[in-house]
């Protein structure tokens, strides 16, 4: 039976012969997470950049490092499990790039796809091909995905209940970051918004603002390469009644993106969905504001989806919307099956809204009193 990087190359190597193309280079961490099945190739967490280099050509799948990354790869990313050659040069020798671009040479293979742009004859960008086939998940990678979602929803339960008046945003933030990666879940996005902060900024990051009230709470967390978002509300007492009235109609308006996110459906349309429901909520113009949300996976958000965009939804497929009015989001992630949804990041011991939409019972997360 073929493992999940099996499954990988087979794509690649489809893409190869769509694209006329000798070998492809991946250079990202995104790329070398996803064709590795889930490995970490970083040690600096603000570059897209890997410690790696793969090559992949139709007789051979190759790692390429430095002779410091070299022995942790092996031991603990299984890539000669998965029937990877690793190749190391000497760090004061030259880098990884350099060290495929000879090997690349010496083969002579002319057509090359990479996902960075390359000062290289035949080098061409493939990555918008790649991302096409990141996003559609394995069966292995949709059993990892079930598992991080759940356990993600959990921890910011846990901090969510913690919260108190007078914490900080950052505050906040810390014991985030203390528990997702005291579990080995790194924390790509948090933003925070205490009170009129959240009225005032869609991207609010933590600062050193004291909650009197009311909060949201909106994360990105990855583990294995794969990316979840998720949002959460609080309040100290009874929110206000703009709170409670906004909170129920983004509510309704993602319980209709949910519902329309079905196999085969032109990923514009439900944007279009989306803007027709914030119209009839009252908050016409609040869609303009920040983006919908849309594919995700080994990015925050793999592909953006605007009113116009074509890209039609795919079984097995992992997306995360997040309608926004100003001091309130929702925000979940959910995949696609055969013919439904399921929302990964649901946490049945979080309180929710049952809303309907076309005879279907939808579960939103209400506003957490504490």
């Amino acid at each position: 039976m073929s493992t999940e990087v099996d499954q990988k190359i087979e794509r690649l190597l489809n893409l190869m012969i769509d694209e006329s193309l000798d070998a492809i280079i991946l250079a990202t961490r995104r790329n070398l997470s996803w064709i590795t099945g889930g490995g970490e190739f970083f040690v600096n967490m603000a570059s897209e950049r890997g410690i790696a280099i793969a090559v992949i050509t139709k007789e051979e799948r190759l790692i390429f490092t430095s002779n410091n990354e070299a022995p942790r790869l092996l031991d603990e990313e299984n890539i000669e499990k998965y029937g990877f050659t690793l190749r190391s040069i000497d760090w004061y020798l030259g880098s990884p790039l350099e060290m495929a671009l000879k090997y690349i040479k010496d083969k002579g293979l002319k057509r090359i796809g990479s996902d960075i742009e390359l000062a290289y004859e035949n080098v061409r960008l493939i990555e918008e091909k790649l991302t096409n086939l990141r996003i559609n998940l394995t069966k292995y990678e949709i059993e990892r995905y079930r598992a991080i979602g759940k356990e993600c929803a959990n921890i910011l339960r846990r901090v969510c209940y913690e919260i108190r008046r007078g914490i900080t945003e950052q505050e906040i933030s810390g014991m985030l970051h203390s528990e997702f990666y005291s579990r080995g879940i790194r924390l790509p996005v948090v933003l925070i918004a205490a009170d009129d902060r959240a009225f005032k900024y869609r991207h609010p990051i933590p600062k050193g603002k004291k909650l009197n009230k009311y909060a949201i709470i909106s994360i990105v967390a990855e583990k294995y390469g794969l990316h979840v978002a998720l949002t959460r509300s609080v309040s100290i007492g009874k929110p206000s009644e703009e709170v409670i009235r906004k909170h129920n109609s983004v509510s309704r308006i993602m319980a209709i993106m949910m519902t329309n996110t079905r196999p085969g459906v032109k990923s514009g349309e439900i944007i279009r969905k989306a803007i027709e429901a914030y119209k009839n909520e009252g908050y016409p113009n609040e869609w303009k504001l920040h983006h919908q949300g849309g594919w995700i996976g080994y990015m925050p958000r793999e592909k953006k989806v605007l009113p116009d965009t074509e890209d039609r939804i795919g079984k097995w497929q992992a997306l995360a919307w997040n309608p926004t009015i100003s001091g309130v989001k929702s925000e979940d992630t959910i995949i696609v099956e055969e013919k439904d949804i399921v929302n990964i990041t649901e946490d049945p011991k979080w309180p929710t809204l049952e809303i309907e939409v076309n005879g279907k019972i939808v579960r939103r997360p209400e506003i957490l009193l504490i």
